[in-house]
């Protein structure tokens, strides 16, 4: 049986690594019957994902470190759901919702994956969720007309949400000079 002991993973994964490291990392622990599954069988998985980008990836593993490991991560808008494998490590029973047809998603075995819109997944499996302990994420997930946000907002206590705008982020540089400007002498 694959475990991320069987790999030499710890269960405590290290607290920052880039995007890039962490799609270099998983890629190297995904079984490889797996990763030809999910480029034989998904039509843009070769323009879409690679060893250097599995996903934006960065969100799930901060919140990996944040959620307790007995909870239940639901992922609306969970694409190829490569995060599945951080979770896994994590020890978190993770549920991947994404409603394009015929998606072959990554998967272990603490995943499952569920071929529908957030609000049809909400309708059909939100009753057999203990909300106590459950934790949605919307991370670049897309709108489906149905004001995914708002219902998603109503049904889940636990959620985190993250919609990238694309502006102009603070670099260190900037942070810096900032906090010169602000810096007072000891007396």
């Amino acid at each position: 049986m694959f475990s991320p002991d069987s790999v030499g993973v710890q269960h405590t994964l290290p607290p920052l690594i880039s995007n890039e490291a962490l799609s270099r990392l998983l890629f190297r622990i995904i079984p490889e019957e797996q990763l030809r599954e999910i480029f034989t069988k998904n039509p843009y998985a070769e323009c879409e994902l690679s060893d250097e980008f599995l996903g934006f990836l960065q969100p799930y593993y901060a919140l990996a470190h944040l959620i307790p490991p007995h909870w239940t991560i639901v992922d609306l808008g969970a694409a190829h759901s490569a995060q599945a494998w951080i979770y896994y490590f994590t020890g978190h029973q993770y549920l991947s919702v994404d409603s394009w047809p015929d998606m072959v998603p990554f998967h272990t075995p603490t995943s499952r994956h569920f071929a529908m819109t957030a609000g049809e997944f909400l309708t059909r499996h939100g009753h057999e969720l203990n909300l106590k302990e459950t934790f949605a994420i919307c991370s670049y997930c897309p709108m489906w007309g149905e004001g995914t946000t708002e219902h998603i907002r109503r049904f889940f206590p636990n959620l985190f949400v993250y919609y990238p705008h694309g502006g102009p982020s603070p670099s260190l540089s900037r942070l810096t000079r900032s906090l010169s400007h602000t810096r007072r002498e000891p007396a």
